[in-house]
């Protein structure tokens, strides 16, 4: 049987993890299992990274003193509650998020037909307090966002590379406000952002590896430099920042 001695003992790493999936317990154990209880926190959140990593179902609840965690027979987590606040989780057939509730507040996910993010609603007590939606491009590129609360924007691509970005911010939705520029090489490395109020950020580049990045303010005085530099394994070992 699964017990706390032989969970500890898996420990919460990836070799714990490849123990976990090839260990008879999964053949001696029908999976989920209804409860596990512990008061040892280490343990607790050692059982945890197993379920999070794992792509079956392992237990219905997972519980540490007040603290605990809910699942539903596909293994998705639908409660969670710690310090008396407690969260839960609806899921689609495809185990999607469709609903968050936490307190007082209710987010609803809708998807598109790729099944990317298309909408989200959160209410308050039945009161409408925040709504964002994302539109896509044939390549699955976000070409527009709209936040009713928060930044909103739109993207425009050539040969899908990002070369323009249009921001908007929610106290005046009507308005573009701030404009940024992308341009690239013919390597399809950035080489630089602009901004429309003058600022701009350069790259530089050798045998298609950054080695260097500008900033510069407004008149075009450099306002911040980097330099990086590479290990054989083309790693970034060192970043010289000079302002």
């Amino acid at each position: 049987m699964i017990t706390e001695k032989l969970l500890k003992k898996i420990g919460c790493c990836e070799n714990g993890i490849r123990k976990f999936r090839n260990t008879k317990i999964l053949h001696n154990v029908e999976l989920p299992i209804d409860s596990i209880i512990t008061d040892n926190e280490q343990l607790y959140n050692d059982i945890y990274y197993i379920i999070d990593k794992l792509d079956i179902p392992v237990v219905r609840l997972l519980r540490y003193k007040d603290e605990f965690m809910e699942f539903d027979d596909r293994g998705n987590k639908i409660k969670y509650q710690k310090d008396g606040c407690l969260q839960q989780w609806e899921y689609d057939s495809d185990d999607v998020i469709t609903k968050h509730t936490f307190g007082d507040f209710i987010t609803t996910t809708e998807y598109n037909e790729n099944g990317l993010i298309s909408k989200e609603v959160t209410v308050r007590d039945g009161i409408h307090e925040r709504e964002m939606t994302w539109c896509y491009d044939c390549n699955g590129n976000i070409i527009k966002h709209r936040d009713s609360a928060g930044l909103s924007y739109n993207n425009y691509y050539e040969n899908k590379l990002l070369v323009k970005e249009e921001f908007i911010y929610p106290d005046n939705p009507d308005e573009i406000r701030d404009i940024v520029k992308y341009k690239y090489d013919e390597n399809n490395n950035r080489i630089s952002k602009t901004w429309n109020c003058g600022k701009k950020d350069e790259y530089r580049y050798e045998d298609n590896e950054l080695i260097e990045s500008l900033s510069y303010d407004r008149k075009g005085n450099v306002i911040a430099s980097e330099k990086h530099y590479y290990d054989t394994s083309n790693t970034i070992i060192v970043t010289n920042v000079q302002k």
